[in-house]
């Protein structure tokens, strides 16, 4: 469990990715006491996300050459079927807009992961290892997340909640309740620093946000992987946060026992954790042969998708309305990669939206690569499933940066926190979200890539802030987003 990291957000992250059990961890009986450094950031976790710990943890500071050559060498172990799983993932990529051709997918996804290591929690030694021996003020806000998994895993057992991942989507969501708990008491143990503390970490974060933007731009590692990898966090915590709007903390304790198995509330955080339902997955066509495991696309992965040639706002409502999907991906006698999907929408009016969303981003694209239509498969409330197919023709043009978009997710997702701490009623939080998200000067105020440097972030605020006053007057609410665009 650990960090990896958002260069697509204002959220001043420390970045880390997960390896497999480091060989240098020895297996050793609980420590009774804890380190007189951490003791005091545990306790202060403890606070902020209303748990007590059964026992102390162990957190290990291992030399940072040692650290990186063990990522090193498990990110080299490539087989020739990982190799060929990269291969297929690359077109179904493309397939669906995500990336442009001629991206190594094996080679930016470990450029990524050996770009973004700083620590993480091991459940199955139960102990946190920490890249470096400085405990300064970064680390300890780094720690202050791990110990979070920690205590997590002490109250609920993390093997329990990982038991629910199925696929990809179950993998999300379960992801965004784990990291988003854990970034979120990370957010409020940096807001509880001192001053001088604070202004440390922020400037070690632009710091950090920089020369990781610089590496990955130079790796030519394309800006979805970012924004996906950093999901978790970046639209987790913001579902923590609702969740505990909506119910509190026994809400989200329930949640943790009752984990997730769809992301539909990672992405419209409005709505309660979600399971998913039994569809079946489209047949594989004459003449092709499936090359990737049967998987889902699920709210957020659909809303990466529409918005790589849609505005937000579209790319919202229609992935919002999402239901549930059943997807595969087939290569044909020629050689070309073609996803199939089966989705259902939770309503009439948003099984339209889809439609509609999904033709206009066919017709965006290389004519006759992607097709829409209807299935005489009936559903009660959705109306038909809609079956759309997308595949990896040449000629498509280059995606977009999805930084901006996923801001602008992130932005939804605060007003409807603010609505749900007032009470307001669904039309009027969703009102102002639109307002906000279709407003010019908010989308203006969004650079090409988002640094937290301080005038984009004073520009985003501003232009947050009037948008707010103005859709105040149209919507009878006035729902100020509390946190976007500036550190916790």
């Amino acid at each position: 469990m650990g960090r990896p990291a958002a260069v697509a957000a204002f959220l001043l992250l420390a970045l880390v990715f997960t390896p497999a059990t480091a060989a240098w961890a020895k297996e050793r009986p609980p420590t009774r006491i804890w380190d007189p450094q951490i003791e005091p950031i545990a306790h202060a976790v403890s606070r902020i996300r209303g748990l007590g710990f059964t026992h102390p943890v162990t957190v290990n500071f291992v030399a940072p050459r040692r650290f990186e050559v063990q990522a090193a060498d498990g990110a080299a172990a490539l087989s020739s079927d990982d190799r060929r799983w990269f291969r297929d993932e690359a077109a179904r990529l493309r397939a669906l807009g995500l990336i442009p051709a001629g991206v190594d997918l094996a080679k930016a996804t470990t450029a990524l992961a050996r770009s973004s290591e700083l620590a993480y929690y091991d459940p199955g030694q139960e102990e946190i290892f920490v890249k470096g021996a400085k405990l300064d003020v970064s680390t300890r806000v780094t720690v202050a997340h791990e110990l979070t998994h920690a205590l997590d895993d002490q109250n609920f057992g993390l093997d329990h909640v990982d038991s629910r991942i199925h696929d990809s989507v179950s993998d999300l969501a379960v992801a965004s309740l784990v990291e988003g708990d854990a970034e979120w008491v990370m957010l409020r143990y940096a807001a509880s620093l001192t001053g001088p503390e604070r202004r440390a970490y922020a400037a070690n974060g632009r710091k950090l946000n920089a020369e990781l933007s610089n590496r990955l731009v130079g790796a030519h590692i394309p800006s979805i992987l970012d924004v996906a990898g950093a999901a978790p966090y970046t639209y987790g915590a913001l579902m923590i946060d609702a969740v505990r709007a909506r119910g509190g903390q026994p809400a989200l304790d329930r949640m943790f026992r009752r984990p997730p198995t769809d992301d539909r509330s990672v992405l419209a955080v409005e709505h309660p954790a979600a399971q998913r339902h039994t569809l079946a997955a489209p047949p594989v066509p004459t003449a092709e042969r499936r090359v990737l495991q049967k998987d889902r696309l699920g709210s957020v992965g659909l809303y990466h998708v529409l918005v790589s040639r849609l505005d937000p706002l579209t790319a919202l409502h229609a992935a919002a309305g999402r239901d549930d999907d059943r997807m595969l991906v087939t290569r044909r006698a020629d050689g070309v990669a073609c996803v199939h999907l089966t989705i259902t929408a939770r309503t009439a009016g948003d099984r339209a939206r889809l439609v509609d969303a999904l033709t206009a981003w066919s017709a965006a694209g290389t004519p006759g690569a992607a097709a829409v239509a209807t299935s005489a498969d009936p559903t009660p409330a959705g109306g038909d499933p809609v079956e759309f197919t997308a595949c990896d023709e040449p000629g498509a043009s280059a995606p977009p940066n999805f930084t901006p978009p996923a801001v602008l997710v992130m932005l939804r997702s605060e007003v409807v926190i603010a609505g749900l701490r007032r009470h307001a009623a669904g039309p009027m939080i969703e009102c102002v979200a639109d307002h906000l998200l279709a407003d010019p000067a908010v989308r203006d105020a969004l650079p090409a890539q988002l640094t937290d440097e301080g005038s984009s972030s004073i520009g985003l605020r501003a232009a947050v802030k009037a948008g707010a006053a103005a859709a105040q007057q149209a919507c009878g609410v006035l729902l100020t987003p509390r946190s976007i665009g500036r550190a916790a």
